[in-house]
């Protein structure tokens, strides 16, 4: 009988079925992308329940999608994980070029507008980095999630100290702080999707809590989300400001309140979604918020380039517009726009998934990326013969 290994052993591989989708996760994607949407083209905060709109929709969306690549990652990676060897090594060749992929749409989509801070770069890295991640023991990722948490505060802290904080290095969402999002949805997918009602219960509560303090301690203030450094000098430091970045709860600041809030929210979220569909009458009640979530990159580029449209914002304008502001795009907040902008791209989104969900199991560019990566990943083509040089 064929030995299995203790790393194998120590890590479990839930799945939904074959080809099952979770009906929550596929709801809290649509809630991520709904509130990047909002975060985008919403009206001004400019009225409590505008602020209160933005507090959701400000940094807590782009996050909450980040944790959700962590989970998918371990919907992908899991079985390969399991069984080693081939498949293992399949499974994270079919994740890194999925990264590259997303990495590529990401910039592709930065260059043609200037309106919105593209979040697909930085969870296209993150898919890259965390690939061989889905393979390691909890306590493992224990132990770099708490690393990331602490130092990763520090690293972005100093960065920005030393005025070395800069979008190219970022992609405008810091990088530790993402890849903790990641390292956290692997956990989530491992330990807390398909753990039961109780566990749903325990973690929206929990993380309902953890976020309301960070909110609370921190004074989380929404509309502080620039990249700039404050000044600060070297040769006679000014220690205060360095403890302000450090525990800073900015969104996309990648401060200890930042991270708090944001996983905190994110998990909440998550067991919320989850307890909700575990209702069959809500679940197919909420059926436009999954067929949306289960098309989500699909629907996060379309908002991308249909924004520019809503917004009034020319292409042509971008030649113009984008030279001295090329690398740093705006930052994820709402900037004042009609709000019937993000009513109409909602509703049409909402409307357009579900019927496409009808006809077909998977969204547009969900379907070409799976085309492209299998394309990309075959190990049965014979080998090529290359013509002797002469």
């Amino acid at each position: 009988m064929p030995q299995v290994s203790a790393v194998t052993q120590s890590v479990p591989v839930p799945t939904g079925g074959s080809g099952a989708r979770v009906a929550g996760i596929d709801v809290a994607r649509a809630l991520a992308i709904f509130g990047m949407m909002f975060a985008h083209i919403g009206a001004a905060a400019d009225s409590p329940a505008g602020d209160a709109a933005h507090l959701l929709a400000t940094g807590l969306p782009s996050s909450l999608f980040a944790v959700l690549a962590g989970v998918s990652l371990g919907f992908m990676g899991s079985a390969g994980a399991a069984a080693g060897g081939q498949r293992l090594a399949a499974s994270r060749s079919r994740l890194y070029v999925r990264g590259m992929l997303v990495v590529a749409i990401g910039l592709g989509l930065t260059y043609v507008q200037s309106l919105i801070a593209v979040v697909l770069m930085a969870i296209g890295i993150e898919i890259i980095l965390l690939a061989p991640a889905v393979r390691w023991r909890t306590r493992t990722l224990l132990i770099w999630w708490a690393v990331l948490f602490l130092a990763g505060a520090a690293v972005t802290t100093l960065l920005r100290l030393g005025g070395f904080y800069s979008v190219l290095i970022t992609l405008g969402y810091p990088l530790p702080a993402w890849l903790l999002y990641g390292i956290t949805g692997i956990l989530l997918h491992r330990h807390l999707i398909h753990a039961g009602p109780r566990m749903w219960t325990v973690a929206a509560v929990t993380g309902a809590v953890v976020a309301g303090a960070g909110v609370w301690w921190w004074r989380l203030d929404v509309l502080d989300i620039g990249h700039d450094s404050p000044p600060f000098d070297f040769h006679d430091p000014d220690l205060a400001v360095a403890r302000e970045l450090f525990l800073s709860a900015a969104p996309h600041s990648g401060g200890l309140g930042d991270v708090v809030v944001s996983v905190g929210a994110s998990v909440a979220t998550v067991g919320l979604c989850l307890l909700a569909c575990r209702v069959h009458w809500v679940g197919v009640l909420l059926y436009p918020l999954r067929a949306t979530g289960s098309m989500a990159l699909t629907v996060y580029v379309a908002h991308v380039l249909t924004a520019t449209m809503l917004t009034g914002f020319s292409l042509m304008a971008l030649v113009g517009h984008w030279a001295p502001s090329h690398g740093a795009p705006l930052p994820e907040t709402g900037s004042g726009f009609d709000p019937d902008g993000f009513a109409v791209t909602a509703l049409a989104a909402l409307l357009l998934t579900s019927l496409w969900r009808w006809r077909f199991r998977r969204g547009p560019l969900e379907g070409l990326l799976r085309w492209i990566i299998r394309k990309a990943t075959r190990t049965d083509l014979p080998p090529r013969v290359t013509p002797a040089s002469p």
